[in-house]
């Protein structure tokens, strides 16, 4: 599993501000283990919190991306948004009423693992179809290295000569596509509409107000997707839906995440739900909560 820790102290090591990390799922060491994530499992922030005498708090690196829009950027005062991220994968965080949907086990919003195409290509795990297997980096790279030992892309073949085919990146045929490559273009096309889309299914599912679409493919593709996004939106989700709901990029760069560790811990600091190694409890029916807002500054219902 790759880590990306940054520990922020103060002086007299009083403040942590939260940790930066790409984990796939939260809770339950059986499930880590399916997806192959050593060393994580229920009790991991007491064990951290042990060895820095300082307070853990750990989520997906996506919701605490949300999180750092939902504070900072493009997510501020709109309590109810989908963030979507595409890059080598593709991930995403659902906000509702100014909090994270974490659903009942903690592994809610794998945006990247909505179907697509019935026949499509296998996930990386292990379902068919899905958005990441079409349209996420890994895909774009799948499907120029067997583009270009087919033949069937020039400008593949070309590139495949000078770094090697192993090396064949999404970028190259992002470029490729720039250069009017048509092997490329129809891979593009194919990545673009697909994330096009899952964005009508998340409308219709979540009747989000904002979509916030980043990644370092999204944010290459720029209007080129999200008008894409946009038109297909209008389109093809239910009309009442599609009229409220705004399609942007993001307003942070690289260090979301990290953005998003002041407003993950400073919202489950003092909480003892957090200590039962899942999330608050969500209010019932039965028993209304006053104030749905998650308590970060910033991020709530205005």
């Amino acid at each position: 599993m790759k880590r990306q820790t940054v520990l922020l102290l103060g002086p007299d090591r009083s403040v942590i501000s939260g940790v930066a990390t790409h984990l796939n799922l939260l809770f339950g060491s059986a499930l880590a283990r399916r997806f192959e994530i050593e060393h994580f499992q229920v009790g991991s922030e007491g064990r951290t919190e042990g060895a820095l005498g300082l307070p853990a708090y750990l989520d997906r690196d996506t919701n605490v991306a949300a999180l750092g829009e939902a504070a900072f950027g493009a997510g501020r005062g709109q309590p109810d948004f989908v963030y979507v991220t595409v890059s080598t994968g593709i991930g995403g965080s659902i906000v509702t009423d100014g909090r994270l949907f974490h659903g009942p086990d903690g592994m809610a919003g794998e945006l990247g693992h909505v179907p697509v195409e019935a026949e499509g290509p296998v996930c990386g795990c292990g379902g068919r179809g899905h958005l990441e297997a079409v349209a996420s980096g890994i895909a774009l790279a799948r499907d120029a290295r067997a583009a270009a030992e087919a033949g069937t892309s020039p400008f593949l073949v070309g590139r495949a000569q000078t770094i090697g085919t192993a090396m064949l990146s999404g970028r190259d045929v992002a470029e490729g596509e720039d250069a009017g490559d048509p092997a490329c273009s129809a891979l593009m096309r194919r990545a673009r509409r697909a994330i096009a889309t899952a964005c009508v299914g998340f409308v219709n599912a979540f009747n989000p107000h904002r979509i916030i679409i980043g990644g370092s493919i999204a944010d290459a593709q720029g209007e080129r997707l999200l008008e894409l996004v946009r038109n297909t939106v209008a389109r093809e989700a239910f009309s009442r839906l599609a009229a409220v709901v705004e399609i942007v990029p993001p307003e942070l760069g690289a260090d979301v995440s990290l953005a998003g560790a002041h407003p993950l811990v400073s919202s489950r600091l003092g909480d003892p739900a957090w200590r039962r190694g899942g999330p608050a409890p969500q209010p019932t029916l039965a028993a209304p909560a006053t104030d749905l807002s998650v308590q970060t500054p910033g991020f709530g219902r205005a």
